[in-house]
């Protein structure tokens, strides 16, 4: 019924990818065919969304994750002419539902954790200043915020930055990580056991 292709041009951690900042669509039609054969292959019904990682060494595309779920960017659809929700909805209510595609230059953004994706790629001359405000144009969904329901984009500001608090700063306080030495002149990087497995 409907289907399209997205890019993580940013992610948080910028290396590893916990969480998607920045997601355009964009025409990947091999993705799509790659996608198809394999959701053939199982037979898959529903709701899905196929995540391929492209391999540097010599460009081909190989199948990270299926999800059969909605997942972080998922408002991007709608965003972009394609309400997989709603149409989901309309399926298993028996309504006829027509076909759609996506609009491209459409874009998602987790604007607080992009922001510090950003940063980092901007200090590693990874990621242009410019670039990155222009791909502010093209945003037209966004990971918590929505004018009939602004309070989640509100809380989110104070609410990571509570989280920075205390999962960071504080954390790296309370175990000597940020003091180097504690009062007694003992190492706390010697004096604490190894946290790695945390």
């Amino acid at each position: 019924m409907a289907e399209f292709t997205a890019r993580r041009t940013r992610q948080y951690p910028v290396d590893f990818g916990y969480t998607s900042t920045f997601v355009e669509v964009v025409d990947e039609p091999q993705l799509i065919d790659a996608a198809r054969r394999l959701l053939g292959s199982i037979a898959h019904h529903g709701l899905v969304e196929v995540e391929f990682k492209r391999d540097a060494r010599d460009g081909s595309m190989k199948v990270l994750d299926v999800n059969p779920r909605p997942w972080t960017w998922f408002g991007l659809g709608a965003a972009a002419g394609v309400d997989l929700g709603a149409m989901l909805w309309a399926i298993k209510s028996g309504q006829t539902v027509k076909t759609a595609s996506a609009r491209p230059a459409t874009s998602w953004m987790y604007l607080v954790r992009d922001i510090v994706a950003a940063g980092k790629l901007i200090s590693s001359g990874r990621l242009a200043k410019r670039a990155y405000f222009s791909s502010f144009t093209e945003v037209r969904a966004w990971a918590t915020f929505q004018e009939n329901d602004p309070m989640p984009g509100l809380i989110d500001v104070p609410l990571t930055g509570w989280r920075v608090l205390t999962r960071r700063i504080l954390s790296a306080i309370l175990t000597g990580k940020c003091l180097g030495r504690r009062r007694d002149g003992v190492s706390s990087t010697a004096a604490e056991p190894d946290r790695r497995d945390r």
